[in-house]
């Protein structure tokens, strides 16, 4: 199978997580909200269909925010530890 070049792993990875998040997501409050009952499953692709692109609007758009947010509370690997965390 062939892989996509390594500039595209940020549209990748958002494209995978959107599409796991929005499956779970939209299958979990589609059950919740009409019970597991016959036509859950059309009921499911329906709201996966509308939960889809917004999910990965989201993921793509929101990633130097994220990004910026995991830089200030994850400490980069060999980084001496800030004077807040050493103790």
């Amino acid at each position: 199978m062939k892989k996509l070049p390594a500039k595209f792993t940020p549209i990748a990875f958002s494209f995978w997580m959107a599409v796991c998040m929005s499956v779970l997501m939209s299958g979990l409050i589609t059950a919740v909200n009409t019970g597991l009952a016959q036509g859950f499953a059309g009921r499911w692709l329906h709201a996966w269909l509308i939960a889809f692109p917004v999910a990965f609007s989201v993921a793509v758009f929101s990633r130097p925010l994220v990004q910026k947010l995991v830089s200030l509370t994850v400490q980069a690997p060999g980084a001496a530890p800030s004077s807040s965390t050493a103790k």
